[in-house]
């Protein structure tokens, strides 16, 4: 692991810092280029860039609190000002209520903004894990036993932010979820000119990541709160149902179109 990938003077260059300060920039690139071919006010796209920070910021330290706060005996200011403890589902929350939010204030196309900003979301979740695990934040899987046929896909974070015991080998997990992200991100992109209904495509973007972040939890760390299931599970599986429903009622409305 390489929490730290060079010094400049005293300060150090965090690797998870520097991925995050990537991610954030080719989001915004991504969303730019993206807009250009929609008929949106221009007003959207700082707008978009401004709600993305401060929902991935606040709501994503907000969601992160309700999660450990059962399991935590006390709370530090200081969390609110560091680069760790966020939840990336709970962000995504707080970011499409802004969008909604948004959409009915300006009188512009609530599932066209959606659609916009699937992909830039995906090459930002890419890059972000790619951040956990440099860092060995502990994002990280349960331990991989040396008889268990999955053994060569061990990884030791000895040396992360919040290391693994010496010799322990566990499920990469970050790494999991960047394969995940990358063949969805690339089926999206292939698929998406078939996609003329707004909100076809942030329907299986819903639907898809719902079911690889429901699906990755069974192998984390991260406690169970509600029948068994984490508080990412929980999310997912509001992903994935309304996903599904809006799916059906964009490609109903994509086949009337198309058939008349």
């Amino acid at each position: 692991m390489y929490p730290v990938l060079f010094k400049i003077g005293n300060t150090n260059i965090y690797s998870y810092g520097v991925c995050l300060i990537i991610a954030i920039a080719s989001g915004i690139f991504l969303f730019s280029y993206l807009f250009t071919k929609k008929k949106l006010p221009a007003i959207t796209v700082p707008v978009i860039i401004f709600f993305a920070l401060f929902s991935f910021y606040i709501g994503g330290k907000l969601f992160y609190l309700l999660d450990e706060l059962p399991f935590t005996s006390s709370v530090n200011i200081k969390f609110f000002f560091s680069t760790s403890g966020f939840n990336f589902l709970g962000g995504l929350l707080t970011f499409f209520a802004l969008i909604f939010i948004y959409s009915k204030i300006a009188k512009v196309s609530a599932l066209e903004i959606f659609d916009l900003v699937s992909f830039p979301l995906l090459l930002i979740y890419c890059i972000g894990r790619l951040g956990c695990h440099l860092s060995g934040d502990g994002d990280y899987g349960t331990i991989i036993p040396p008889s268990s046929p999955f053994a060569f896909l061990g990884t030791s974070y000895e040396k992360g932010t919040l290391p693994t015991l010496p010799g322990v080998m566990v499920h990469p997990t970050p790494l999991y979820e960047i394969v995940i992200t990358i063949l969805i991100f690339l089926y999206l992109w292939r698929k998406q000119e078939d996609f003329i209904v707004p909100g076809l495509l942030f329907s299986l973007y819903l639907i898809l990541t719902g079911i690889e972040r429901f699906s990755i939890e069974f192998i984390r760390l991260n406690p169970k709160i509600i029948a068994g299931m984490t508080q990412t599970q929980l999310i997912s599986l509001i992903f994935i149902f309304f996903g599904i429903f809006l799916y059906r009622k964009t490609n109903a409305q994509r086949l009337k179109e198309l058939y008349g």
